[in-house]
């Protein structure tokens, strides 16, 4: 605080008399406007200081940001370091580039040494790496000044969410507004002037989509061209790291400085690395650009105001010398399919220990996107994967054809109470389609809507063609003037209330009746091949109250002075005298077991139905493999646990008792678990239920 203190008192009147030299008429001449090349040729040439610019940013980030919400650590006093030993090596002619002295400011997914790093999770709110990411250790050795760590939306995924240890980051163009995910932060402080730089990731349109609804520019690099070392994985297959800055040209001045190959990055590729800016200034005669009109005229629904900004978009590209044809790719719902599958498993896996581990430290939205991933089989990821490579296949001759394409970005920020949860299962868009093939996307703000929101233009690129797309967008930029408009902040004023989204949390009771339909029918359809295929053997059928049985069940109904309440979408609990067959859909394989463990040697829990195993005697109550409304007596010495999902992913073997069978996997073939020790206490994890089904999942509340 002291740091801001200094700021205050100490920005210079002649500061914004220099700054203004530097600035075109209609960007105003205050020092937060100033782009990266601008700041660079004035601390280049000794007009402006490194600390004076610092501290000018300092004081607007204290005047605005308590409306914004974009920064969740600042590092303030780092930065007035670091400023100062760049103003004494440039003094001393040791000038180390572009980035020399410039403030920047990173998503709180890039690992920084002694900095807090918490992915904007409560789950890592106590994280404090040890090293830097590779990205933040080459800004750091281009001479950039760290501000501080951004908002983003939880691990880059679910979002926007209220129900975090920080609020969701405020478009500063309208403070009711979302800015877009996940690269929250990083959009609303550039857009604002609250520093000139970040970094940001994406990995299903988190640059792009926050980009273009703050009205900035956002560079998503080719896959494998930016180390993603030390970075909070997503997904290991679509993961990117990207420059996000008010121009094209200061894009190209970050992408300059990070990208490279990264040993320690099993995706990174080892490709030379131009001068990004030397193709900057060119015109686009002879460039052939292919235009994807499929998303805005027959897939996605946009405004008056998307169709009007595009057609004037492509107009001016034309005058500029290019060649515009209409093109086709696959439809975007199969981009999104595929990534999807792969996407939500991956993350599934990265963030596996804590969901076992601490469920209820994340937030819903998150959870909401996460745990439907155990629906998913090995074979879906194969699928998926395959699919992935044929769609990378396809794009080749649209490469031969087209030195690059066009299509809409985002369209108007909505209100943060439109965000709808269940939409990220329902709806494709058209931002994963690179993700999916691995090209270079640039977006920029191509207009603004009859409301005074941005609008957004992706330009895509082939693999590796970051300055095609460098040429187009900085050659648009200087044909137009959207990204020198700036929004309106008063100083220290309040975010304004909003209505906040949906949460799909809670227990059974609490669930939307359409939405538990939903999530019903949806984890129904995961097991039909299952069921088919069990009926078909004529094993047991599943029994519930009134419906068909066997002869086998009919006779011997289970019984139990103790069950559990198994609502796949609301609380669990031990009860007295209930049947888990009033509440558990036909279907949904459903058995309990007794934690084993070296105090406990009868062991009872479902079976795969062809294969039940036979010698395990359960205490108080007939073995009846996997078959849903079964209850068991619990054993004395422990709570029983419930295990819900497919019955061919529980396995066991008599007369032992090892972790793998006493702790079902998490994540195996829709497995849904619930466990504690045999005197009541944890074992590695909370006594907690992770639910498998769409929507409406549990946010980690304990069971008894």
């Amino acid at each position: 605080m002291a740091a801001s203190r200094n700021a205050r008192d100490t920005c210079s009147p002649g500061l914004r008399e220099k700054a203004s030299d530097m600035i075109s008429s209609d960007g105003g001449a205050e020092p937060h406007l100033l782009t990266i090349a601008q700041a660079a040729e004035l601390i280049g040439k000794r007009s402006l200081s490194s600390v004076e610019y610092v501290e000018a940013l300092i004081h607007r980030i204290e005047a605005v940001d308590g409306q914004l919400h974009a920064f969740l650590t600042r590092t303030f006093d780092l930065a007035l370091r670091r400023a100062r030993r760049a103003d004494a090596e440039i003094a001393a002619g040791g000038h180390a580039g572009p980035l020399h002295g410039i403030p920047f400011a990173l998503k709180d997914v890039f690992d920084t040494a002694g900095i807090r790093t918490t992915g904007h999770s409560r789950v890592c709110a106590d994280n404090v790496p040890v090293r830097d990411a590779t990205v933040t250790a080459r800004l750091y050795g281009a001479g950039a000044v760290p501000l501080g760590k951004l908002a983003l939306h939880e691990f880059g995924h679910g979002g926007p969410s209220f129900d975090l240890p920080w609020p969701p980051a405020r478009n500063p163009w309208n403070l009711t507004r979302v800015t877009g995910g996940s690269s929250s932060g990083s959009a609303a402080a550039v857009a604002a002037g609250l520093a000139p730089a970040s970094i940001g990731t994406d990995t299903g349109g988190s640059i792009r989509v926050p980009a273009s609804r703050c009205g900035i520019t956002g560079l998503m690099p080719t896959f494998g061209l930016v180390g993603r070392t030390g970075v909070i994985p997503h997904a290991f297959s679509f993961d990117r790291c990207g420059p996000m800055a008010m121009t094209t040209e200061d894009c190209a001045i970050l992408l300059q400085a990070i990208a490279g190959p990264d040993p320690a990055d099993a995706g990174s590729v080892h490709a030379d690395v131009p001068d990004y800016r030397a193709a900057l200034g060119e015109d686009l005669r002879g460039l052939r650009i292919g235009v994807l009109r499929q998303n805005w005229e027959g897939e996605v629904a946009v405004s008056d105001d998307v169709r009007h900004a595009m057609e004037e978009a492509l107009a001016i590209l034309r005058g500029l010398g290019a060649t515009l044809e209409d093109c086709r790719i696959r439809p975007m719902q199969s981009y999104y399919d595929i990534k999807t599958v792969i996407g939500e498993t991956e993350i599934l896996s990265v963030h596996h220990a804590d969901l076992v581990a601490r469920p209820a430290q994340f937030g819903a939205d998150m959870l909401s996107r996460m745990l439907p991933a155990l629906l998913f089989t090995g074979d879906d990821y194969v699928r998926a994967s395959r699919e992935q490579r044929r769609a990378i296949a396809e794009m080749q001759p649209l490469y031969r054809e087209f030195d690059a394409f066009v299509t809409i970005g985002s369209g108007e920020a909505p209100p943060f109470d439109a965000h709808d949860p269940v939409a990220f299962w329902k709806n494709a868009n058209h931002f994963t389609a690179a993700n999916v093939t691995g090209q270079p996307v640039l977006a920029v703000c191509n207009g603004f809507s009859s409301d005074g929101l941005p609008l957004g233009m992706q330009i895509f690129g082939r693999p590796f063609g970051e300055t095609t797309l460098l040429r187009i967008g900085h050659a648009y930029q200087t044909a137009t003037n959207w990204h020198w408009r700036h929004p309106t902040l008063i100083d220290h004023a309040l975010a304004p209330p909003v209505d906040e989204p949906p949460l799909l949390a809670g227990t059974a009771d609490e669930c939307d009746p359409a939405l538990r339909r939903l999530c019903e029918s949806a984890l129904l359809s995961t097991t039909r091949c299952w069921l088919s295929c069990w009926r078909a053997r004529r094993t047991r059928l599943p029994w519930l109250p009134g419906s068909p049985a066997t002869t086998s069940m009919r006779s011997n109904p289970p019984t139990s002075s103790a069950s559990v309440d198994a609502r796949p979408f609301g609380r669990a609990s031990v009860q007295s005298g209930s049947s888990v067959g009033e509440l558990v859909p036909a279907g949904v394989d459903v058995g309990l077991c007794v934690p084993g463990g070296s105090r406990n040697r009868h062991v009872q829990r479902p079976h795969p139905p062809e294969t039940p195993n036979r010698n395990l005697k359960p205490h108080g109550g007939r073995l009846v493999p996997g078959i849903p409304g079964t209850s068991y007596r619990p054993d004395s010495r422990g709570p029983i646990a419930l295990v819900a999902g497919r019955s061919d992913a529980v396995h066991s073997s008599p007369g032992r008792c090892s972790d793998d069978q006493r702790h079902l996997r998490l994540g195996r073939r829709g497995v849904l678990r619930l466990w504690t020790e045999n005197d009541g206490t944890p074992n590695h994890a909370p006594a907690h239920v992770c639910a498998p089904a769409l929507g409406a999942l549990i946010r980690g509340d304990k069971y008894t």
